[in-house]
């Protein structure tokens, strides 16, 4: 029996290393947004709109 290569389903290290990244920058954000509502107002579609542009990063690293 042959055993498939299991290379598919597994990811880089750099890759990951990239999704821990982008989870550290969206959290400076979110602290930096978090700080610019309290005194400018800010709206909540700004931190939907960080979560998405994570979204869409670990989406095309993981293709």
């Amino acid at each position: 029996m042959h055993i498939k290569n299991k290379k598919e389903n597994t990811m880089k290290p750099f890759e990951l290393g990239d999704i821990f990244l982008g989870c550290t920058e969206l959290l400076k954000t979110l602290m930096i947004t978090k700080a610019m509502e309290e005194s400018c107002n800010m709206t909540r579609i700004s931190i939907s709109r960080v979560f998405y542009g994570l979204k869409e990063r670990i989406t095309l690293l993981l293709d």
